[in-house]
Order: structure tokens, then sequence, then C-alpha cells
């Protein structure tokens, strides 16, 4: 998998007014201590990417770091700016001459000073993707909850894909852009969230949720777009 490291950021707001000290002393050393008990069950997550091809499962551990935000978490996010997002994600360690090391992950503690935490992480695409992320993902809060929920992943891929003598991979020269690129950012309030949460879906037991709702309005838009800027054949 070519080396490319995914960032993605969650946001808790401080709803029982915890101070800043109490979020340093207590929340997040919380996250660092049980972040290292579910690595035992992702044991390849704390190795060490070598040659650009695989992971020496050396318990080399996580790459994690704390920062502190000269803002509160909602000024940070009715007023979001790119660049200072871009200083909440771990620098990424990347697998060739980086002095971050070459961690699989990376994690940053974010606190601002409303005492709310932006939890921040960059995973390499090597052993990452979305299910293995979010798995990842739902084993850590448990644990952060107390819960006596054990949520690990089956390491069976030798059993059902093929063995191979080459890991090479090439990626396609059109997926790579030398171009600059623009981010946008699209709000959406409670009461149109609401509105198309409502409406009802066929086959469905159950209304959508709002990500599923507001992905649906981008992907429709986007889709609508596409097609008229050319004609695709069936």
């Amino acid at each position: 998998m070519y080396d490319v490291y995914t960032p993605l950021i969650f946001f808790f707001p401080n709803t029982n007014k915890a101070s800043v000290k109490e979020v340093i002393t207590k929340r997040s050393k919380h996250l660092k201590e049980t972040l290292s008990q579910i690595l035992t069950q992702f044991y390849p997550l704390t190795g060490e990417i070598k040659d650009n091809s695989y992971i020496d499962c050396n318990d080399k551990g996580a790459y994690f770091v704390e920062a502190r935000v000269n803002q509160t978490l909602e000024d940070f996010i009715r007023h979001p700016d790119d660049h200072k997002v871009r200083e909440l994600i771990p620098e990424s360690p990347m697998t060739t001459k980086s002095s971050q090391g070459n961690y699989v992950k990376g994690i940053q503690v974010n606190i601002f000073n409303c005492s709310g935490i932006g939890l921040s992480t960059s995973l390499s695409h090597k052993i990452f993707d979305g299910q293995t992320y979010f798995m990842f993902m739902k084993a850590w809060a448990a644990a952060v909850r107390g819960s006596t929920e054990i949520i690990s992943p089956s390491f069976v891929a030798s059993e059902v894909f093929p063995k191979t003598h080459s890991l090479k991979y090439s990626l396609p020269s059109n997926l790579m852009t030398n171009e600059l690129l623009s981010t946008k950012r699209f709000v959406f309030d409670s009461t149109p969230l609401a509105r198309l949460k409502s409406k009802p879906i066929s086959d469905a037991t159950h209304g959508p949720t709002r990500i599923e709702a507001t992905s649906a309005v981008i992907w429709k838009a986007a889709v609508n777009t596409a097609s008229a800027l050319r004609t695709f054949t069936p």
C-alpha cells in the first residue's frame, strides 16, 4: 500500500465543567493507560514499519503526544481554520527518514482552554482501513468506559487471501495530483437535520442517522453534478 497516513479527529466538549488540570492529570492519563491495554489485542499496531513493505511486531508502541490549544472548543468549531486544524493532527511518522520514527500510528490529545478535548489520530493505511479503524476505536472507547466487552480482531488473513511472492503495489497515476486542493466545510443546522432524519426509507426498520442523512444529501449533489458534466454509459 502507498505510504500514506489518514488523519481523523473526535471532539469532546467538557460537559461536567472539569478543570484543565483535571483533564491533563486524569482524563488524558486515562486515555493513555487504556490505549496501552487494548494494544495488546491489536499487537501489530505497536510495531514498526520496515522497508516500506512489512510491519515488525517489536512492541515499539505508539507515538503519543499532548497539546494545549489557546482557544475554546466552541470557538474553534464555529470558526475553523484549515491550518489550525492541521496543528491538531500528530505529525505523520511516514515510513522513510522520519524524525518521529516509523510508528504505525500517532495519537495527539488536544486540550482546549474550556477543557474540551480534540482526540486526533494519524494512522498508516498499510494496515488500517475503515473497518479496522472503527473496530480499534470501539475497543478503545469500551476500555475508557470500563466496559467488560472485549473487542479484538481476528488475524486470519493468511487463511483468506492467496499467497503471493510479490508485495509491490503500484498506485494508479490518475489518483495522484500536484494541484493545490481546497477544503470546504458544510454546516447542517438542527432543524434541517431533523427534517432529513424524519424522511422514511423503503424497507428500513428505522430512520437514517445524522451521518447517513447528510452523506446522502452530499452524494446526491455530487452525482447530479457529475452527471451534468459528462454522460455515463451503463
